[in-house]
């Protein structure tokens, strides 16, 4: 009977299993809470950045192109804040840096709002509890605290600025006509 198992290795294949379909709950939970937390301050700083970016030019776009300009920002923004959050959990500075269009080494500031953020990230994953009260306001307190960062912000705010100033200087230029066609008199 050579596929026979002992009743020690079936124990130890069953904790197995539990130990990590229950670590994997425990990520899927994490994950979830910081979805919840990270949207609404997206949208926020984006709101803020397109109310910015509309004070900043000349004309004021029809509410049209603020809705598409601003869906185009969050999903660009998205983009950038699940990288910030990555190399947040991986620790790596370098990137973050680079992500942000920050040239090595940063100053101070940006490598402290980097330390403080990476240890919260760090407490979070590293703790083998449940989301509770406590686990979901530091991922508030991160998710905050990467949308706060100033790179993020003026990001934002450039690319908000950018997005509506195109999108009216293309509502300027005429469509061509087909040809055959005649303008009235």
């Amino acid at each position: 009977m050579a596929y026979m198992e002992s009743i020690e290795d079936i124990r130890e294949a069953w904790d197995k299993l539990h130990t990590d379909s229950e670590s994997h709950r425990q990520a899927y939970a994490l994950e979830e809470v910081v979805r919840t937390h990270l949207q609404p301050a997206k949208e926020r700083l984006v709101d803020e950045a397109m109310s910015a970016a509309r004070h900043a030019l000349d004309r004021l776009p029809t509410e049209q192109v603020v809705q598409t300009v601003s869906d185009s920002l969050m999903d660009d923004l998205s983009v950038l804040i699940d990288l910030l959050m990555e190399t947040l959990a991986l620790n790596e500075f370098g990137t973050w840096l680079e992500k942000l269009g920050v040239e090595e080494p940063g100053g101070a500031e940006i490598r402290k709002s980097f330390e403080h953020l990476h240890a919260e990230v760090e407490e979070l994953v590293v703790s083998d509890t449940y989301v509770t009260q406590a686990a979901e306001e530091r991922v508030e307190r991160v998710c905050r605290g990467v949308v706060a960062v100033p790179e993020v912000r003026i990001w934002a705010c450039v690319r908000a600025v950018a997005g509506l100033n195109t999108a009216l200087m293309s509502s300027l230029i005429p469509s061509p006509r087909p040809k055959n066609q005649f303008t009235p008199c």
